[in-house]
């Protein structure tokens, strides 16, 4: 996705940034967020995550 934002653009972007997508890496998240910041991810959006099957206990 990010090279396709490089070669074509993203019109669902932002107007207060210059990119949408990031790096481009699946799972760098995990790398990047603090503890503390994902678990109120997941505490926030717990329904949902369990819905969609991305909520690891």
């Amino acid at each position: 996705m990010k090279r396709q934002e490089d070669e074509q653009g993203f019109i669902e972007g932002s107007e207060y940034t210059d990119r949408f997508f990031n790096k481009g890496k699946s799972g760098l998240w995990k790398d990047e967020l603090s503890r503390r910041v994902i678990k109120e991810i997941k505490r926030g959006n717990r329904d949902v995550m369990k819905k969609y099957g991305y909520y690891d206990e």
